[in-house]
């Protein structure tokens, strides 16, 4: 995956929102991973209610999928038309801000955990690269509740300030990854 092919099926459109401005992230990418083929949307999805996810990051992705300000980006296996990977995230409106990921859900089946996995490194990089094509910088922060800090390092992020990135208390550990090499 690439900047330019990120860029290419990016598009941000500009609106005024009960006086405010408000700005819609489109993006769709059909990517072959492997011998499969998966959608990368920032599509209005919503998480099923059922065992494939950790009910808190289910019911935050979902959240954040109806809230005006949050964003989703879903990894959804084409064939099978089972979402696979969703990272939730917002952005602030100063363009020097980075994107914040407040959910990073993957499936916890036994049997699609690994592929799961492969994806969201995948899906990680994908949002570098929105955030960039937005203009914003290419480092993302997470905010990272419920002790799942070894989660987020296996992912290469790592601690971050708070008072640095220019963010108020966060609800959990705030961490960041630096933007990828482009």
């Amino acid at each position: 995956m690439s900047l330019e092919l990120v860029r290419t099926h990016f598009h941000a459109e500009y609106k005024q929102r009960e006086g405010r401005p408000n700005t819609n992230l489109r993006f769709k990418l059909d990517l072959p991973v492997g011998s499969r083929r998966y959608i990368f949307s920032l599509a209005g999805y919503e998480l099923d209610d059922d065992e494939a996810w950790d009910e808190s990051e289910r019911s935050t992705v979902n959240k954040l999928a109806r809230d005006g300000r949050g964003r989703v980006l879903f990894v959804i296996d084409r064939e099978a038309r089972e979402t696979m990977v969703a990272i939730g995230f917002s952005h602030r409106d100063k363009p020097s801000d980075a994107f914040l990921i407040y959910a990073f859900a993957l499936r916890r089946e036994p049997e699609l955990v690994d592929l799961a996995e492969a994806l969201a490194f995948v899906a990680k990089r994908c949002l570098h690269f929105i955030a960039v094509a937005y203009g914003r910088p290419g480092h993302l922060l997470y905010d990272v509740r419920g002790g799942k800090e070894d989660f987020a390092k296996a992912f290469a992020f790592r601690r971050a300030s708070e008072e640095r990135e220019g963010i108020g208390k966060v609800g959990g550990t705030l961490m960041v990854q630096d933007a990828p090499e482009i």
